[in-house]
């Protein structure tokens, strides 16, 4: 009998110590309720309500900046888009010296995610799509693994409360969470332009004022929780 072992997977993503855990675990957390406003809101352990990154915004008439930190407010990623754009397309930038990390460019709902695999130095791609051929904005999101197509993770847009959409984040073993969440942050102002633009459903979400929040709300968390991964105990 052969003594040889399928060698483990290769870890998916940008961030190292966001991509050690060996369950799965589910985040949740509630969008931003429009592209014209700016608005700060958290992802959630779903197992536990633990806060696990928050999203700094900054929006103006022609841009749309979102930042992606740690519980603690230490910045992650920077996320810019045009708002006036044929196509969409994000750029993900390292915080403190500017340096390119992700390309996520769509073409009517179809969307791809670029980035440089930090573990195997290997440029990697993730694909999803945030509506249908009809424009409709899909609830169920689906990230895939470049040419492998392996899911890496799924979104669920659970409800929309006061113009704000609801989301529960599966992520699978060994993924990035960090990375994952920031192309939650991108599916979320997607699905904000989705509705002011048009598409089957074609109704625009309605201001509700600038805030802070911490991102409460949300799906109901059914799988493991995110324990020390990454991250300091929060209270």
């Amino acid at each position: 009998m052969s003594n040889t072992t399928t060698p483990p997977r290769p870890l998916v993503g940008t961030f190292p110590a966001y991509a050690q855990h060996q369950t799965t675990l589910g985040l949740r957390f509630t969008g931003q309720p429009s592209l014209r406003i700016s608005i700060d809101y958290g992802f959630h352990d779903a197992a536990t309500d633990a806060l696990v990154f928050k999203v700094a915004s900054k929006n103006n008439a022609i841009h749309v900046r979102k930042e992606l930190q740690d519980n603690s407010g230490k910045p992650l990623i920077v996320l810019n888009k045009k708002i006036i754009s044929v196509h969409t397309k994000f750029e993900g930038l390292e915080p403190s010296s500017g340096a390119h990390m992700l390309t996520v460019t769509s073409s009517f709902g179809k969307v791809t995610a670029s980035y440089v695999n930090a573990m195997t130095r290997q440029r990697e791609e993730i694909q999803y799509t945030v509506c249908s051929k009809l424009g409709k904005l899909l609830d169920n999101v689906d990230f895939t693994l470049g040419d492998e197509g392996r899911t890496v993770a799924s979104l669920t847009r659970t409800a929309s409360t006061a113009g704000r959409f609801e989301y529960s984040l599966t992520v699978m073993p060994g993924v990035d969470v960090a990375l994952m969440a920031a192309l939650c942050i991108c599916v979320d102002v997607q699905s904000n332009e989705n509705h002011v633009h048009g598409g089957v459903e074609g109704r625009e979400v309605p201001d509700v004022g600038d805030g802070v929040e911490d991102g409460g709300g949300g799906g109901e968390g059914t799988r493991g929780g995110l324990g020390g991964v990454g991250r300091s105990d929060v209270s």
